[in-house]
């Protein structure tokens, strides 16, 4: 374990020698230690992994790094992205991390079915507008059978965001961030706890569920004066007493080999929702009502 915790922290101070954006990556060695460290756990170097929402591939770079054979997808069209050459410059990295980047849309590029070893979600899954229904059904398709679908997520009752509605404030993306957005808005949408995430998967009937709650944002805070390290240390200990009050989820399952894509059914819908059952006045069929509602 030592061992290939120092394999990591080498290939992350190598990537980040050569990453384009100055102090993004500084704070979260942590984060990429834990995640890095579950995928050799089970698979060799040389597995194929893709890498879903990749943003500027700095994780990425540092599983090249270590010996995987990597895949990303993400469209490049964060605000931050779109200024100057900055897509050029994530593009650039990529190849020169040995990464093959498909800048296009998870499910714009048909999936190479029964591919990958492990398909990777890295804070993406918060972020989608729609169910994350057909993201997970793309993402699943692609693993072969045994293979390992991992998510990386906020949690959505961490200790911080509990405190805050306490004190009456939100916990949601700051409203005057939201407010001024231009553009496509691609913050955070939906975030989730850890046993909704659980049902999820199991939605799509995957195996070997396994869950955990570790912290990596808190790291991310800058503990400039005395009070806040100690605010820092205390959050800590708190969360450490409490998984379920740490900042993040990590959640993986593995793919059956009899695997089939979760569809859409209008008679699990019809439970949640029932303006459709109540006011379907005219009698229409369900896959009529699938058709409209795509």
């Amino acid at each position: 374990m030592k061992t290939q915790k120092s394999e990591i922290t080498q290939a992350f101070l190598e990537m980040q020698k050569e990453f384009p954006f100055e102090g993004y990556v500084d704070n979260n060695l942590n984060k990429y230690i834990l995640i890095a460290l579950q995928i050799m756990k089970e698979y060799p170097l040389g597995s194929k992994i893709l890498s879903i929402g990749s943003g500027p591939c700095d994780f990425e770079a540092i599983l090249s790094k270590l010996g995987y054979n990597i895949t990303a997808i993400d469209d490049l069209n964060d605000q931050w992205h779109l200024i100057g050459k900055n897509r050029e410059r994530i593009k650039d990295f990529a190849k020169q991390m040995n990464i093959e980047l498909i800048t296009q849309s998870a499910g714009s590029p048909q999936p190479k079915e029964n591919y990958f070893d492990v398909v990777l979600l890295i804070d993406i899954i918060e972020h989608l507008h729609r169910s994350p229904r057909e993201l997970l059904n793309y993402s699943i398709s692609s693993l072969k059978p045994d293979g390992l679908l991992l998510i990386e997520t906020p949690n959505t009752v961490a200790l911080a965001k509990r405190l805050k509605v306490l004190f009456g404030k939100s916990n949601q993306v700051n409203a005057t961030f939201f407010y001024w957005n231009i553009g496509e808005y691609r913050a955070h949408i939906r975030e989730y706890t850890q046993s909704e995430l659980k049902r999820i998967l199991l939605y799509h009937n995957l195996t070997a569920v396994n869950s955990k709650m570790i912290n990596t944002l808190i790291d991310m805070v800058e503990c400039e004066n005395f009070l806040k390290k100690i605010v820092v240390k205390t959050y800590k200990l708190i969360s450490g007493l409490y998984p379920t009050f740490r900042d993040t989820i990590l959640i993986s399952g593995k793919k059956p080999k009899d695997w089939r894509p979760t569809d859409n059914s209008v008679e699990t819908f019809k439970r949640y929702y029932s303006h459709i059952e109540k006011y379907n006045l005219d009698n229409e069929q369900d896959e009529i009502l699938i058709n409209k509602m795509i």
